[in-house]
């Protein structure tokens, strides 16, 4: 064995670990499955488990916690191998550079193997998500916060740091659409999701272009729709060719007006890799403002992963994507039958469907509900990462397909 290869270098990890009690793992990000040798990485687990414990790392210990032949391995190679505390970090930095290779390897093979029927796009999305994990193991670097102070001041003050909604009152109430940021506007079917969504884009569509990946609606129908909102004719005629001459007249005369740059793409068998795909697409048709995504719960990728699981690692992408193009992004989400149960037909954001990782990737979550006798509709922020939650309440007029404010629109 060369003194220099990796068995050599995890055992003189493990040994340092040892010497200084545990110490030197406050100075290394390392993980036990970063570790070649699975016997070493138990060892390795075990020496965290009980530094995080505030108790010193010793040989005593960890023959309590390891099995017998984890145990001998301490008691006579890991004892017995010395090494300098200031090359902790040399070393940890070496086991998880090899760790790296060995998972863009097994990615590698999991790519020659992948059924030849996938499409390109459903190819490049198994390698993105399992190099994005290979990947996120990775020592970020340090920077204080001091360090960071001019770059967070130019981030909050920056002219499209947020962008108004149509909505007077719920911009108020959180500043306006974020960039970098995941918004999830959630509800219970035929509550008006759709409807909400294709307003803030259509808004957004004013101000650059936007990338909009529909995968319940075609591109004419969310067109037709916004159409009705723009000449405030009902839409369900409009959908039929059945406007009378005063509709049909209001279309003609509001057309030059109806500018929105949103490039609908409504496929439906659609994933993170498509919706990124998208977003690049329209990005080289403009300054792009925003990109929106009807609805979570419909994305679709390869793999035989469980349903939860699948729609817990859409809404991590949907945030890394923000943060990639530093746009707004605005998923819409469905809610379980849970509302349907209580008195006051009221969400709470415990009913996401199918993933509380939803809630907990999302930086601000909105809960939409009506009330039908007075037409009312509510906007529940019930999760602002970076303000207040509070609830707004708007008019409905499902008719012309429109969410009004009281206080008239911007």
């Amino acid at each position: 064995m060369q003194l220099d290869s990796l068995p050599v270098t995890e055992l003189t990890m493990l040994g340092i670990v040892l010497e200084t009690g545990g110490r030197a793992l406050d100075e290394v990000d390392l993980t036990a499955a970063q570790f070649s040798n699975i016997q070493y990485g138990r060892i390795y687990e075990a020496m965290t488990s009980i530094h995080a414990l505030g108790r010193s790392v010793d040989l005593a210990g960890l023959m309590q916690v390891l099995s017998k032949d984890d145990g001998l391995v301490v008691a006579g190679d890991v004892a017995e191998v010395t090494g300098r505390a200031d090359l902790a970090e040399h070393h940890a930095e070496r086991i998880a550079a090899a760790a790296l290779r060995r998972d863009l390897v097994a990615v590698g093979k999991g790519l020659q193997e992948l059924d030849e029927n996938l499409t390109p796009d459903e190819m490049l999305e198994y390698a993105r998500k399992h190099i994005d994990r290979a990947e996120g193991v990775r020592r970020t670097p340090l920077q204080s916060m001091p360090e960071l102070w001019a770059s967070s001041i130019e981030g909050v003050t920056r002219s499209d740091a947020y962008t108004p909604t149509p909505w007077p009152s719920l911009n108020d109430a959180i500043g306006g659409l974020r960039a970098g940021a995941l918004h999830v506007f959630a509800a219970r079917p035929g509550i008006g999701k759709t409807v909400v969504a294709l307003q803030m884009a259509s808004k957004l569509g004013e101000l650059g272009v936007v990338a909009f990946s529909s995968l319940e609606m075609t591109k004419e129908e969310l067109t037709l729709r916004g159409i009705a909102a723009q000449a405030g004719v009902n839409i369900s005629a409009l959908s039929r060719g059945k406007l009378d001459g005063r509709g049909w007249d209001a279309v003609t005369r509001k057309r030059p007006e109806f500018v929105s740059e949103v490039y609908i793409d409504d496929r439906g068998d659609v994933g993170p890799a498509q919706v990124r795909k998208h977003a690049r697409a329209v990005a080289r048709k403009g300054n792009l403002t925003g990109i929106f995504v009807d609805y979570i719960q419909l994305m679709n990728t390869p793999g035989n992963e469980r349903r939860q699981e699948k729609v817990a690692d859409y809404s991590r992408q949907l945030k890394l994507i923000a943060k990639e193009f530093m746009v707004p992004v605005v998923a819409l989400s469905q809610l379980n039958r849970n509302p349907e149960n209580r008195p006051d037909k009221k969400p709470t954001v415990a009913d996401l469907r199918e993933s509380g990782a939803i809630e907990q990737d999302a930086d601000m979550v909105v809960l939409l509900s009506r009330e039908e006798e007075t037409a009312t509709f509510f906007m529940d922020v019930a999760k602002n990462r970076v303000g207040r939650t509070s609830l707004v309440e708007l008019i409905w007029r499902g008719e012309i397909s429109r969410v009004d404010d009281y206080r008239g629109n911007l």
